[in-house]
């Protein structure tokens, strides 16, 4: 029994190894798993100790804002033509200052779970 909610997650090992391939790709996950892993060592007393559930200040959200600013732009870029298909909530015109602003590093835009 867990005191929180907990994610089973399985990757086929070959699917990993072919993504590793594509250049954005790598430098998510190289970046991610740096902050990730430094956040872990960091769980130290008065911070709650990392658990096989949960790890504090670690959720993707608090990470991508410490990835470097090639990685953060990576992430907003992608976030912003997923979601560019809700075409109701962009004009062409915000929509490309939005990517200017990502892409000078004034802003970081990430999609939530709705």
């Amino acid at each position: 029994i867990t005191e929180t909610d907990c994610l089973c997650l399985t990757v086929d090992a070959d699917g990993v190894t072919s993504s590793l391939r594509h250049r954005g790709v790598k430098q998510l996950v190289s970046a991610y798993a740096k902050v990730f892993y430094k956040r872990t060592v960091q769980s130290v007393p008065p911070l709650a100790f990392p658990t096989d559930c949960t790890e504090p200040a670690a959720d993707f959200h608090s990470i991508v804002v410490e990835l470097p600013h090639e990685v953060r732009v990576l992430v907003g870029l992608d976030a912003i033509k997923q979601a560019s298909s809700l075409t109701m909530l962009f004009n062409p015109w915000n929509l490309a200052n939005l990517k200017e602003e990502v892409t000078r590093g004034q802003c970081i835009v990430l999609l939530t779970a709705a």
